[in-house]
């Protein structure tokens, strides 16, 4: 490399042109002129006058020559500049993506990664361009060191978890120069990083690691009483999760309801094992109630907060029975107000404003069958009794066994599973010698696949069964309800809650809360069914918080589709923006995709950065192969050299001129 002053050549091919610069001079040298000579009688005058301007015209020459030396130069580098400087500006300027992961299991080690990117900022040369992403903002470009610098200083954890595949989606869009250079700065989770083969070219991994890796996060909650709770009284059960491989002792659980402190207690669980805590409440007069769960202590991560809401209003539900009168059931259903009753010789159209459907004997065809099925498919709920007499219908389309031969022997009905929804919160205590109805005859029933028996005979076969197809129950039992067959019908502590629950379990009970991602993949959280009309506008609401939400109709069910920007876990008023009527409460969560702090060893780490083309650097980024290397300014002085060349112009005309 060939170094005038600060000029770098890489290139000195085009520096043979100051060769030119011989020219000027041989002809200055050698004067090719021819002189006569005059004689005059008194010459010592001329001499003198000669001698003077021989000294004036040799200056003139020297100028001349110098001018046209320096100008033909100047020429020269003017061009050689830019050439010789060719490669170096090839790798000027660079663009340096910097990944800082912000997931929620980076909060102990935050300012340690953001000190590694304020050193790799300090690394880079003046006119790198810079371009900055996290887990949860957009990428964001700089060309000043101070502006990224200045930005890295607030960053904050943010509440949602990492995911790789969108910031790799975002450094594609980068990609429009192949100088792009990314270092990627993460506790690198092993659920987190999942891509594709070769997606990270380029790429350099520095990993932060992590001591502290115990971790407790509320999961779940659900109601276990879900019929007829909001009488009695509801019961929360609120699923804990150990993410660690240490048992860990005595964390304060505290349970809100509207606002209230309802429980508090303190739980311990054994390493990598969840505990069901449960927790009773009343909902008082109120149409939704609104929980929090909450860990109250210091040194947990994260996923230590719960929201959740229950519509605690009575809905009216619809019964339709199929078939003929039965006094029986038609006596539980008129004792209370909530429930609508009709009875019908066929089966309508529309299903889909019934919650329960009775077919006491009723025969279906094939058409009909099917329309029963996906009524069930769709949350809905069926009990199915058999015929007095004759051939008996076959359900057996909707996953129940076919009603078999007939037991005609005296048996009691013993077997009662108190624990089933159905009676869980009817009796203060379970009975200890309740009166057992006689069972005259019965057909042979079974529960088939996941179904179980609720109510059986003494030597074991099921009077009452219970199926799930779908998002709903079918219910089947063994014989008709009739005197003839059994005392079933007039054993009023058994039969009414037996029916009246089986109806009131028909309202299927709905999500407590939904999960928000922080990015466009939004999870539907299922509400209230809501008719939509038109073209309508409707917002989520939290204090001075307003979100657009969209709602949509799906398979009978409405559903809210949260707005991807939401970054606040908390209890949302389901707006009409037109009227601003609250149409519905809604509780969301942030997702637990971090939930388990499970970071890659370093052998997992080179094996995912193979796969991946990436690179992992461990030692102090000062030696960074990419960062030390000496990169040139790229040259403007032949800008310069093109104004000397004109001012020498200029004083060679004068020279020529005036001189």
């Amino acid at each position: 490399m060939i170094i005038f002053g600060t000029l770098h050549f890489s290139n000195p091919n085009m520096l043979w042109w100051l060769l030119l610069l011989v020219i000027p001079l041989i002809v200055h040298l050698f004067n090719f002129r021819k002189y006569k000579r005059v004689l005059f009688p008194n010459t010592q005058f001329l001499k003198d006058v000669e001698r003077q301007t021989r000294k004036t015209k040799q200056l003139k020459k020297y100028l001349l020559l110098s001018t046209r030396s320096l100008l033909l130069a100047c020429l020269v580098m003017a061009f050689a500049i830019p050439y010789c400087n060719k490669e170096v500006e090839q790798t000027l300027p660079k663009h340096f993506v910097i990944v800082l992961d912000n997931s929620p299991s980076m909060e102990k080690q935050l300012e340690t990664a953001k000190n590694k990117a304020r050193e790799i900022i300090k690394l880079l040369k003046t006119k790198d361009k810079i371009s900055l992403l996290t887990y949860k903002n957009q990428p964001l470009t700089f060309v000043d060191k101070n502006d990224v610098s200045n930005y890295i200083d607030q960053i904050t954890i943010s509440s949602f978890g990492s995911n790789i595949q969108t910031i790799v989606q975002q450094l594609n869009e980068l990609k429009g120069s192949n100088l792009l250079q990314v270092f990627m700065i993460s506790d690198f989770q092993k659920a987190q990083f999942q891509v594709d083969q070769d997606s990270l070219p380029n790429t350099w991994l520095i990993p932060v690691s992590q001591e502290n890796q115990q971790n407790i996060g509320i999961d779940s909650a659900y109601i276990s009483n879900p019929i007829g709770a909001g009488e009695q009284g509801y019961e929360l059960i609120c699923l804990v999760h150990n993410y660690s491989d240490q048992a860990i002792e005595n964390v304060p659980l505290t349970v809100y309801i509207n606002n209230k402190v309802v429980s508090s207690s303190s739980i311990s669980i054994g390493a990598a094992q969840s505990k069901p805590v449960d927790v009773k409440f009343a909902a008082g007069n109120s149409n939704y109630v609104q929980g929090e769960l909450r860990l109250d202590q210091e040194d947990l991560y994260f996923d230590n907060q719960l929201y959740f809401t229950i519509q605690n209003s009575q809905t009216e539900i619809n019964v339709l029975k199929l078939g003929p009168t039965n006094p029986f059931i038609q006596a539980v259903f008129k004792t209370e107000e909530r429930f609508n009753y009709e009875r019908k010789s066929n089966l309508p159209e529309n299903l889909k404003n019934y919650n329960l459907i009775i077919a006491d004997g009723f025969a279906l065809n094939d058409n009909e069958l099917n329309k029963l099925r996906g009524y069930v498919n769709q949350g809905g709920s069926v009990l199915l009794i058999p015929k007095n007499t004759g051939d008996q219908p076959d359900y057996s389309i909707l996953g129940v066994s076919k009603w078999q031969r007939l037991e005609e022997e005296i048996v009691a009905l013993s077997n009662i599973n108190f624990n089933h929804p159905l009676y869980r919160n009817v009796y203060k205590s379970i009975p200890k010698n309740p009166v057992e109805p006689m069972i005259r005859k019965h057909f042979r029933i079974s529960a088939q696949g996941n179904g179980q028996a609720i109510l059986s005979t003494a030597n074991e076969h099921p009077i009452l069964t219970e199926n799930q197809l779908g998002d709903g129950k079918i219910y089947q039992m063994a014989l008709p309800v009739s005197k003839e067959w059994s005392d079933l019908p007039i054993v009023g502590y058994l039969f009414y809650p037996t029916i009246s629950n089986i109806a009131l379990g028909s309202q299927r009970s709905k999500p407590l809360f939904g999960w928000m991602t922080g990015n466009k993949n939004v999870k539907p959280v299922e509400i209230n069914k809501i008719r939509l009309e038109g073209v309508e506008q409707f917002q989520l609401n939290s204090g001075d918080l307003a979100y657009t939400a969209e709602l949509v109709n799906r398979l009978g069910k409405t559903f809210v589709l949260p707005n991807a920007s939401m970054n606040k876990a908390g209890i949302y008023d389901l707006k009409d923006a037109n009227s601003n009527q609250t149409l519905s409460k809604v509780a969301l969560n942030f997702d637990r995709l971090e939930s388990k702090l499970d970071f890659m060893t370093a052998e997992e780490l080179t094996a995912f950065a193979n796969k991946t083309s990436a690179s992992v650097y461990y030692n102090e980024l000062s030696s960074h192969p990419v960062l030390k290397e000496q990169r040139g300014i790229i040259d403007t002085s032949w800008k310069w050299f093109i104004v000397f060349a004109l001012i020498f112009v200029l004083i060679e005309i004068f020279l020529l001129r005036f001189i």
